[in-house]
């Protein structure tokens, strides 16, 4: 797609215009290639359930419903149950709806509907496979905020980094800003300018957020945006999202449900982290071997 085009799309999207940029053919070898197939559930940058449950010796399946089920993805739900020690399923349906109108209960309503509906059958079916005794969880890893600022990414840039103080690399997630080879560090001053759309993370919040990589692949430092703040134009999107998740997990409405028939001790009078929902499964696993 062209530039002009581009440039045409943004403007009738009141967003920045875009600088599009080749990666130069010599800088090629500095990218990290972590796996050959980066949708690998396995393969991922840090060890997964899944990868848990192979060491074990378990035959799991995943199925990916990325918006609401069809009829082949129902199918292949159905075709799983029968064939494997563990099935998971993800729906992404009521996250896309909830990008698209933020907070809004009365608008979520008819795609909540619609992904119970699709959970009973599979529900259903499985006792009919499986028995009424087999365990499960249900659960969402994220909640949703209202978005109320749109952030042009190259305007932090510009407010953080002058012509002696530039990183060598920076990405842009929608939330998120990873940052490497910052120095030196940047002054109170420039800090301070941006408060009012995020900060950097502490090594005291990266160790409590399980984003403490003894690497530097995923960010040497990792600038997190307030609650309701989205860069804007992103990667992601050219649509101005109405909902973000990916704040802070300290805030209620980054805050996921967790239903499951197991209990594997986990309370209900405060919140867990998401290993707490791996510690789940697997003990739940081990528990019916």
């Amino acid at each position: 797609m062209s530039k002009s085009i581009l440039d045409t799309i943004l403007k009738a999207e009141r967003g920045s215009r875009l600088s599009l940029e080749n990666v130069p053919i010599a800088e090629l070898p500095n990218f990290v290639y972590h796996t050959e197939a980066p949708s690998n559930l396995t393969r991922l940058g840090v060890p997964t359930v899944f990868n848990s449950l192979s060491d074990m010796g378990k035959d799991w399946r995943y199925v990916n419903i990325p918006f609401m089920p069809t009829a082949r993805q129902r199918a292949a739900v159905s075709l799983a149950l029968s064939h494997c020690d563990l099935l998971a399923v993800y729906i992404g349906g009521l996250d896309a709806a909830a990008h698209r109108v933020g907070r809004d209960g009365q608008k979520l309503v008819d795609p909540l509907r619609r992904i119970d509906r699709f959970v009973q059958s599979v529900f259903k079916e499985a006792e009919e496979v499986l028995g009424k005794g087999f365990g499960w969880v249900v659960f969402s890893d994220h909640g949703i905020e209202t978005v109320s600022n749109y952030v042009d990414p190259m305007k932090l840039r510009q407010a953080l980094w002058t012509r002696d103080i530039q990183p060598k690399s920076v990405f842009f997630d929608s939330t998120m800003m990873r940052v490497w080879g910052l120095e030196p560090t940047l002054s109170s001053r420039q800090l301070n300018s941006v408060e009012r759309l995020g900060h950097f993370i502490s090594p005291g919040e990266a160790s409590r957020f399980g984003v403490d990589f003894r690497t530097p692949e995923f960010g040497q430092q990792i600038f997190l945006l307030n609650p309701g703040v989205v860069f804007h134009p992103s990667y992601v999107s050219w649509l101005r999202p109405k909902g973000m998740h990916g704040y802070s997990p300290d805030v209620d409405s980054q805050f996921g449900v967790l239903v499951s028939k197991l209990g594997c001790e986990i309370r209900s009078d405060h919140s867990h982290p998401m290993s707490d929902i791996k510690r789940l499964v697997i003990e739940s696993v081990v528990a019916d071997a």
